[in-house]
């Protein structure tokens, strides 16, 4: 999203329906794949820092009793 070049030297010869640029393209590409995929990642780490707060601390207390 944010290279000074286009990645896939292919798409420059590529006639565009719209009239954009490739370098354009690729970077608006870039920010709906992000806007897409950020949802996704704090979804991950809810889920992760969620399962870590279920561990129920009794049982250890059991073990340092004795």
């Amino acid at each position: 999203m944010l290279l000074p070049d286009v990645l896939y030297t292919h798409y420059l010869d590529v006639i565009c329906r719209w009239n954009i640029p490739p370098l354009l393209d690729q970077r608006w590409a870039g920010l709906v794949m992000f806007v897409a995929g950020v949802p996704v990642q704090l979804v991950g780490v809810w889920l992760l820092l969620g399962s870590s707060r279920r561990i129920d601390p009794a049982p250890l207390d059991r073990y340092q009793e004795a």
